[in-house]
């Protein structure tokens, strides 16, 4: 029974060392994740910065305040009426491409920072205090699975030793006191024919 207990104390220790160093390596790779998180922000924030540049352009060029998007339009429309009709038509579609594409990129932006980037930078890497991932997750596997596990294998290694040296040895000292005495009695009838 106990050999079979410590076989399985054995697993259970192997399994809580696998867990722990799963957990050691899922935070290593979010480590990672932070300077591309980081490098991912910066881009963000470039693109915005040169769209709002090209943006200040375009309004100083034109001198209306209207978004880049519609700017860019009203400029191609103006001139797409000053080419002749079977050019105009291609130009025409071309532009509506390219302000569609313009009138997408602010809020693919703010998409990206406050839906992607901010519940990221927010679960695992917040500024300051505890990370909401090490809070729900990490925390609660350490310190209600692992640890408890971990001191209930203490424990019963304690009880082991105690049953070992308390109880299994004196017992056995005894048996093979006895087993000696015993050998001796047969060694001592078969010497004199008792």
């Amino acid at each position: 029974l106990f050999d079979a207990l410590k076989t399985g104390m054995r697993l259970f220790r192997d399994g809580i060392a696998v867990a722990e160093a799963a957990l050691k390596n899922f935070q290593a790779l979010l480590a990672g994740l932070k300077s591309v998180l980081d490098s991912a922000a910066l881009i963000l924030a470039e693109l915005q910065k040169k769209f709002r540049a090209a943006e200040s352009v375009i309004v100083a060029a034109i001198g209306t305040v209207s978004p880049l998007a519609e700017s860019i339009a009203s400029f191609f429309a103006a001139l797409i009426q000053k080419i002749p009709f079977g050019i105009g038509e291609n130009i025409q579609r071309a532009v509506t491409a390219l302000v569609d594409l313009v009138r997408a990129i602010p809020p693919t932006i703010e998409t990206i920072n406050a839906q992607l980037l901010k519940l990221l930078t927010d679960t695992f890497f917040p500024p300051t205090g505890k990370t909401a991932f090490s809070s729900t997750v990490i925390d609660p596997i350490t310190q209600k699975i692992l640890d408890p596990l971990k001191k209930f294998l203490s424990d019963v290694d304690t009880v082991i030793a105690r049953w070992e040296t308390e109880f299994a040895k004196p017992i056995q000292n005894a048996l093979d006191e006895r087993k000696a005495i015993r050998k001796q009695i047969a060694e001592y009838r078969q010497q004199f024919n008792v």
